[in-house]
């Protein structure tokens, strides 16, 4: 019986690489490329050599990877040599790699997309140029790290079928031409680690028949290659009738399934493969697992199979999306382990496994799970209001609609060095309470009277007094622990602090109504405020699965019914319930649990803006790639105005002329996340193409907050954005 995991996280233990990143974007020290390179690579080594460390202390095999030095798909499209026209480059270089992550000059960045139903955001690849084939520095950088490995090493990689079904061109030609390279690469590999472990995360989902055929194509391929040690890993869903199907007749050394959730046909399994991989312990969480059920379930599971396979422990899914350790957290509840201690627990229940149950770890783990489900059971008092009908608002708020193409943003504005030290002095308790907020004030002053001289149509305070859009309302809310480093991998460089969810939630005091207030008073324009939808809250935050999700949301939807109905007496016209969370928070397979998931989510967003009558209500969701049944049911919610990424603006384009949607349609003219400053000529072509193909009232606005630029950015692509406005508004005239 051996321990692994399909990942660890690589921020590094205090937010290393986005330190050393940034660093070297910004070019802190003048220095030559060349040397501010090598400062990178010798800055992530350690990070590396961090992370082998860790696992070699716990683990009988160390796991490496393709390391998301910006986002790991595109560290493997550096590994192919593959680069879309715009990115054509003779040699790789690490400016080139940035480059091609956040734009530069007139060339646009590679779009963004969420990552299976989690909440890291991906590069998505674009086919339109394959360059030669050669294997470059970078996956021997990667290869480097085997270095810090004493045992055995396996290195982790996207598997060519996903990495093909989430890129934009899709082409048979080229599909062939990338397993080449692919093949190339995995002999590369081979060579220097003992195990190749390629994650194919796709098969979550529901494969057409071209899908199945390439999937089918590739592994018989290199099924052939006896000397490749391969173990595909799937994960995000349970083994089913089809997961079953496409890899019974294929020759691989081993598979990784998800065993929490699997049942049937893994006995089966154990006729095709040399080992089988059982993902026990929650890799999503941050809960304890239950040892007795952990380990009936692998006895069940060895039962099935045949003697002489080879049992392999390990998480189901990478532990890239959970907190390092709690090691580092003043305030733990005892129930909670990150990433750090589910590689301890894997560890102990291997050692539950082989020498049985009478020892310490079992019976303290067994306490541990009794005193979490007796601990303040969650009872739900909100589930019959939300579930009665409600009738569709009264939106007689016609102000917004005597014109077309306002100008908005999504509520966020950069939060400078300056914001950051005020909120690290309050938490230190070097400042009060009042000089905090009367200094924020002074910034969201300046924020307003920026956005009034450009010509915003809507004004927003710039959410200057917000850390976070979720942790911001956590804070304020009861039974929720909001922790001190339990950062998570976001996109790029930057990261996220979920919170944790443990117990009854209620809110302590109105948590926006003194910042709404004080908006209102500086500002004549109409103003915009924004709250963090439901759905949102509890998808990016850590919540008790055995509890269930609905009854969790049922609360967290009371709370901001309150908020919102305080909003309303403030006579706030405008109110931004923000659900970026909506599509990555539904399953990923099967129409029916699809439509199960809308029908509630639905119901928990208007129950919040219910009553809402003369106000127009926004909201807004962004890279996540919609399909017609999301549509569906988006166009259900009671806004007035839906807000959506529009960087691939013709596939939105599409989809609303295919699903008529009675609101209005706010368009993220442009990417918030590139350094590239769209002119006005591109602006107002794209907003031409759009009108012309749907009849909504249009607003503009970026794709997404803008809390993560610096202001020098900003400031001219908001410029353009309200140019274009005003000449549309003077063509339509």
């Amino acid at each position: 019986m051996i321990t692994h995991i399909l990942g660890y996280p690589s921020i590094g233990n205090n937010r290393d690489l986005k330190i050393t990143v940034e660093s070297f974007l910004n070019n802190h020290i003048e220095i030559q490329r060349l040397d501010r390179e090598i400062m990178l690579v010798r800055n992530i080594r350690k990070i590396k050599k961090g992370i082998c460390e860790t696992q070699d202390s716990k683990l009988d095999i160390c796991t490496i990877g393709s390391f998301p030095y910006y986002d790991k798909v595109l560290t493997l499209l550096m590994y192919l040599g593959i680069f879309a026209k715009r990115h054509i480059a003779k040699r790789f270089s690490f400016v080139k790699y940035f480059h091609i992550a956040k734009g530069y000059g007139d060339s646009d960045p590679l779009k963004m997309s969420k990552w299976f139903g989690t909440n890291y955001h991906f590069m998505v690849p674009e086919w339109d140029n394959l360059s030669k084939f050669y294997i470059n520095k970078l996956l021997d950088e990667d290869l480097y790290t085997r270095k810090y490995i004493y045992g055995r090493s396996k290195f982790t990689i996207v598997g060519p079928v996903t990495l093909l079904m989430i890129s934009r061109y899709r082409n048979i030609n080229i599909f062939l031409n990338v397993f080449k390279r692919y093949i190339n690469i995995l002999k590369k590999i081979s060579g220097v680690v003992n195990y190749i472990q390629i994650d194919e995360p796709i098969l979550s989902a529901d494969l057409n028949g071209f899908q199945k055929r390439m999937f089918e194509r590739f592994y018989r391929t290199i099924g052939m290659i006896s000397h490749l040690r391969i173990v595909m890993a799937i994960y995000f869903t349970t083994v089913s009738c089809q997961i079953y199907n496409l890899v019974k007749d294929i020759r691989l050394y081993g598979i990784h399934i998800d065993a929490r959730t699997s049942k049937k046909y893994v006995g089966m399994l154990s006729n095709n493969f040399a080992i089988i991989s059982l993902g026990v312990i929650d890799g999503e969480s941050v809960w304890i697992g239950n040892y007795k059920v952990i380990h009936t379930k692998i006895r069940r599971i060895a039962s099935e199979m045949r003697k002489s396979i080879g049992i392999w422990l390990s998480s189901s899914c990478s532990l890239e999306h959970i907190p390092i350790s709690v090691s580092s957290e003043k305030i733990v509840i005892k129930w909670i382990a990150f990433a750090y201690e589910k590689i301890c627990e894997l560890n102990e229940i291997k050692h539950i496994c082989l020498f049985g149950k009478k020892d310490g770890i079992y019976l303290k783990n067994k306490i541990e799970i009794i005193n979490m489900k007796n601990f303040n059971i969650l009872k739900d008092d909100t589930d019959d209001r939300c579930a009665r009908s409600l009738k569709k608002r009264n939106t007689i708020y016609k102000k917004w609609y005597d014109n077309n193409y306002h100008t908005t943003t999504i509520g966020s504005f950069p939060q400078t060095h300056q914001i950051r030290k005020l909120r690290l002095l309050r938490k230190m308790g070097r400042i009060c309470e009042n000089t905090y907020s009367n200094s924020i004030e002074k910034i969201v002053e300046k924020c307003v009277r920026f956005q009034e001289s450009i010509g915003l149509d809507l004004i927003t305070n710039g959410e200057m007094e917000r850390n976070d859009m979720v942790e911001y309302f956590c804070e304020h809310i009861s039974g929720i622990l909001v922790t001190r480093n339990g950062w998570v991998h976001s996109y790029g460089h930057r990261c996220v602090k979920p919170s944790i969810i443990y117990s009854n939630l209620s809110r302590r005091k109105n948590i926006t109504i003194a910042w709404a207030k004080h908006l209102k008073s500086i500002t004549d324009k109409p103003i915009k405020f924004i709250i963090t939808g439901p759905i949102t809250i509890l998808k990016w935050s850590f919540y008790r699965k055995d509890i269930g999700k609905k009854y969790i949301c049922n609360q967290i939807a009371n709370i901001l019914r309150e908020e919102v109905e305080d909003l309303k007496k403030e006579k706030i016209k405008d109110i931004q319930i923000d659900e970026p969370a909506l599509k990555e928070c539904r399953p990923l397979r099967g129409d029916r649990k699809i439509r199960s998931f809308f029908i509630w989510a639905v119901r928990m967003f208007n129950y919040v803006c219910d009553g809402l009558h003369n106000i127009c209500v926004h909201t807004h969701i962004c890279y996540s790639t919609l399909e017609n049944i999301d549509v569906e049911y988006i166009s259900k919610l009671h806004a007035d105005v839906l807000t959506i990424e529009g960087g691939n603006y013709m596939d939105v384009v599409r989809l609303l002329k295919n699903n008529k949607i009675d609101m209005g349609i706010g368009i993220g003219l442009y990417n918030s996340h590139s350094l590239n400053c769209p002119s006005v000529r591109v602006m107002l072509s794209k907003l031409m193409y759009i009108r012309r193909r749907i009849g909504n009232v249009i607003w503009l606005n970026p794709d997404c907050g803008l809390k993560t630029r610096r202001w020098k950015d900003i400031i001219m692509p908001l410029r353009n954005m309200v140019k274009a406005s005003r000449l549309a508004r003077y063509t339509l005239r």
